[in-house]
């Protein structure tokens, strides 16, 4: 351990550091929770139809640990693709693994309405894939992410 980390166990001096460079190291999926307990019954899964956000529903769904949950898909402005569309792929693949699903289609940006979403749905439980882009995006992540992880108080499944 060392002597520093002998006498300054559990000690952080920067947590907004700390969560970036677990992310970064490449730990996934990985579940982000607040200090305080809050059981885990509904979900919403932020969908754009990427690689990167399919990943972390598919991650989702093969961990089998919360079925049957009554999930909200929620799809934002700014993605390439028919939302309509999106929606649906997206359902399809959630009801084929159990699932109980909504959808929800809101017209702004994700990292302005993300944390409104989850409440306005009542999910106790964000589902968001994050891209490491470049060496500097692994440590930044993506802004709707680092967004949710920073101002969240429910917790977040987070593939990246």
């Amino acid at each position: 351990i060392g002597l520093r980390g002998l006498f300054e166990y559990g000690v952080l001096n920067n947590h907004g550091h700390l969560v970036l460079d677990v992310i970064g190291n490449g730990l996934r999926p990985l579940l982000a929770v607040a200090e305080e307990y809050r059981p885990i019954q509904r979900a919403m899964i932020a969908y754009d139809g990427s690689p990167i956000a399919a990943r972390a529903m598919k991650a989702f769904c093969m961990l089998d640990i919360w079925k049957p949950m009554p999930t909200t898909i929620a799809c934002f402005s700014g993605h390439e693709g028919d939302h309509v569309e999106l929606l649906a792929e997206a359902g399809s693949y959630l009801e084929a693994h159990g699932f109980e699903q909504a959808t929800m289609y809101l017209d702004e940006k994700p990292r302005k309405c993300i944390l409104d979403a989850l409440e306005t749905c009542n999910s106790d439980l964000l589902v968001l894939g994050a891209a490491k882009r470049s060496k500097l995006g692994r440590k930044l992540l993506g802004n709707t992410a680092r967004y949710a992880l920073e101002n969240s108080t429910r917790p977040i499944f987070l593939h990246h």
